[in-house]
């Protein structure tokens, strides 16, 4: 029927993959999560046994951080 059939053959593969290639990075931006708050990020970590502390605290002899000197 027609004369270049294997090349309407690769345009078709090519247009269905691009789609199913798109349709997954749409998929992906939409599964982003907004940055988690404070609170939520200490809620989590607490959740999950870990205590967070301040990134200018320094840690005591007995394990225990110390506030920053002001």
């Amino acid at each position: 029927m027609f004369k270049n059939r294997e090349f309407l053959i690769g345009l078709g593969a090519g247009i269905i993959i691009g789609a199913l290639l798109l349709q997954m990075i749409w998929i992906g931006q939409q599964q982003t999560r907004t940055p988690l708050t404070e609170i939520e990020l200490q809620q989590e970590a607490a959740r999950q046994g870990y205590d967070l502390v301040n990134k200018d605290s320094k840690i005591a002899e007995d394990g225990q951080p110390k506030a920053p000197a002001k």
